[in-house]
C-alpha cells in the first residue's frame, strides 16, 4: 500500500512525520524560540492534560509526544511546504503555548492562548486567516494557531478554505520534475494549486506524471520495484513501505518513543507509539494525582499541584479544570 508519508500525511502517523526529517536530516524550525525545548515533563503534562479536557488535544501520551518531537515535526511541514489539518500538529501548538495554557484558568482561556487572541468566537465550520494564524470553528470556538511555528504562510487558497501553506495558483495538473524536486499540481476544493518538493529531503526522488499529486504523492521511493497491494514491513526500527511504485525506508526510533509496529491488530505497519502499559488510567482516591502511561511506561502526575483535579470515567481518566 501507499507509503504513510503520501497525500499531505492526511493519513500519517505523525511519527512518520518526524522520523522521515529527522533521519533524512531537513532542518528549518522557529520552534525552539517558542521555549518547547526548554519544558519539563510536568509542564508538558499539564498543558496537554488541561487541553484535552477542553477537548484541544489528543490523549495525553500522543500529545506529549508530538511536543518531544515538535521540531522534527515542523521541519517535515516546512519542507513539505504544507498541512491543512491543524490535528496534525496540535503538539507544536500546546507546546509552543503550555506556559500560557498553564495559568489559563477557563477553557476560553485555553483556547486563546492557542488562538493567540481573546476573539475566538464563531459559527459553523468557518475557517480563515488572521495574518499569520490559522482558525478553525469547532463548538462556536476558534481553535488554531500561528503558521510561522511551522515556517509557512496562512493562505486562502483563493478563497477555496485556509491552510498553512506556500502552494500558489496553477493550471495543469500533475507533476514536473527537476532532478529530485516534484512541482506537483493537485486539485484543492475544485481549485488547482502548486508546491514544489525536495522528494531528496525525505530520501525519495521525484515522481513524474499527471494523476492527482498531493505532497509526498509527487514523490517515488528509492528502492526496488514494488505495487499499491504491498504492505508496510518492520525490521526492527526500520519501516519500509511503497511510494510510487518503489520500496522507501524510515527509522522510526530516531523520534523517542517511538517503535515500527501497528497500533492495533487490524492495522498496517506504520510508526507508532511504544506499546501501551499493562494498566488503565487510574486517579488517586483524593482526586489529586493520576496514573497514566505514557510511550509505554506508567507515570504518576500531581495534578493538584497545577491547580487542576482528577476525575475518573469509567476504564478512563483524566486531570481537568476544577
Amino acid at each position: 500500500m501507499d507509503s504513510i508519508l503520501t497525500l499531505v500525511c492526511v493519513a500519517v502517523s505523525l511519527s512518520s512525520c518526524a522520523s522521515a526529517v529527522s533521519s533524512n536530516g531537513t532542518t528549518g524550525t522557529d520552534t525552539t524560540k517558542a521555549g518547547i525545548t526548554s519544558l519539563t515533563d510536568d509542564q508538558i503534562y499539564a498543558a496537554c492534560f488541561k487541553s484535552r479536557s477542553c477537548s484541544l488535544s489528543p490523549d495525553v501520551s500522543t500529545c506529549a509526544g508530538e511536543i518531544r518531537v515538535a521540531g522534527q515535526l515542523a521541519s517535515f511541514y516546512k519542507s513539505l511546504g504544507m498541512t491543512f489539518e491543524l490535528s496534525k500538529w496540535t503538539g507544536i501548538v500546546i507546546g509552543a503555548n503550555a506556559t500560557c495554557i498553564n495559568t489559563a484558568t477557563t477553557c476560553d482561556g485555553v483556547a486563546a492562548c492557542i488562538l493567540g487572541t481573546s476573539d475566538i468566537a464563531c459559527t459553523g465550520n468557518s475557517a480563515g486567516c488572521s495574518g499569520s494564524v490559522l482558525w478553525q470553528c469547532k463548538s462556536g470556538r476558534k481553535t488554531g494557531s500561528d503558521c510561522a511555528l511551522i515556517g509557512l504562510p496562512c493562505n486562502t487558497l483563493g478563497g477555496k478554505g485556509a491552510a498553512c501553506t506556500r502552494a500558489t495558483p496553477c493550471t495543469t495538473i500533475g507533476t514536473v520534475c527537476n532532478g529530485t524536486t516534484a512541482t506537483a499540481c493537485f486539485q484543492f476544493n475544485g481549485t488547482p494549486m502548486s508546491i514544489a518538493v525536495d522528494c531528496a529531503g525525505f530520501g525519495d526522488t521525484c515522481r513524474p506524471g499527471t494523476g492527482t499529486p498531493e505532497g509526498l504523492g509527487a514523490c517515488m521511493g528509492t528502492g526496488s520495484p514494488c505495487t499499491d497491494t504491498s504492505k508496510n514491513q518492520c525490521n526492527g526500527s526500520i519501516l519500509t513501505s511503497c511510494l510510487g511504485g518503489a520500496l522507501s525506508q524510515l527509522d522510526c526510533s530516531v523520534s523517542a518513543g517511538w517503535v515500527c509496529g501497528a497500533s492495533n491488530a487490524q492495522a498496517d505497519k506504520d510508526c507508532v507509539l511504544a506499546p501501551a502499559c499493562a494498566t488503565t488510567d487510574t486517579c488517586s482516591a483524593d482526586g489529586k494525582k493520576i496514573t497514566f502511561c505514557d510511550s509505554g511506561k506508567s507515570v504518576t502526575f500531581d495534578c493538584g499541584a497545577h491547580g487542576l483535579k482528577c476525575v475518573q470515567t469509567g476504564t478512563s481518566a483524566n486531570c481537568g479544570l476544577q
